[in-house]
């Protein structure tokens, strides 16, 4: 068995508290293999919470889809997180989330595609860069912010530390392309 993480951070902008988050991670050909894991937890109106899971699968499951739903009191029917996360490589998930009475808002996304802040599909210097000139700065509670990776409301060194920690991965890293997108792979004849 391999572990990753998944990570949800949570602004509860609505009028009744967080009760608890499920994962459900489904994995295998059509994707019908799932494992679920509730977290009871106890985050407040108006208050900020992060809860963590591990998300342990067999040897050589790579590929998997994370959807998750949050329940708040009062309620026994959970509500649907905004959208579902897949992967092709084994990495951890990151959920920034906002609820209000009105639902749901924000995304899940791997930790790779979170570290790549200016959307060039590499994390890299340049994702660093962004990070680092933001540093300290505060996010409101119903904003997202690319630069606030881990969606704890403000800008720091976990943020660098997560960039820092995924550099050259992405697709669109240089060494990440294949042979005739790269000048410095590419082989004359």
């Amino acid at each position: 068995m391999l572990v990753t993480t998944q990570a949800f951070s949570f602004y509860n902008g609505s009028s009744r508290a967080v009760t608890s988050i499920t994962t459900l991670t489904c994995y295998g050909a059509s994707k019908s293999d799932c494992v679920s894991e509730l977290v009871n937890t106890s985050i407040q109106p108006r208050q900020r919470g992060t809860v963590e899971t591990d998300l342990v699968l067999p040897r050589g499951v790579n590929d998997y889809v994370v959807k998750c739903r949050v329940t708040f009191a009062g309620s026994s029917t959970p509500v649907n997180c905004p959208n579902e996360v897949a992967t092709p490589l084994r990495q951890n998930v990151l959920y920034r989330i906002s609820a209000s009475d009105g639902g749901i808002t924000g995304q899940g996304v791997t930790e790779i595609d979170a570290c790549d802040v200016n959307n060039d599909a590499c994390c890299n210097a340049n994702d660093f860069s962004v990070v680092a000139t933001k540093y300290a700065e505060e996010i409101n509670p119903t904003e997202q912010n690319a630069s606030d990776i881990n969606g704890d409301g403000i800008i720091n060194g976990f943020d660098l530390v997560f960039t820092q920690a995924n550099f050259g991965k992405g697709q669109g890293c240089r060494l990440n392309l294949a042979p005739e997108l790269n000048p410095e792979l590419r082989r004359e004849p």
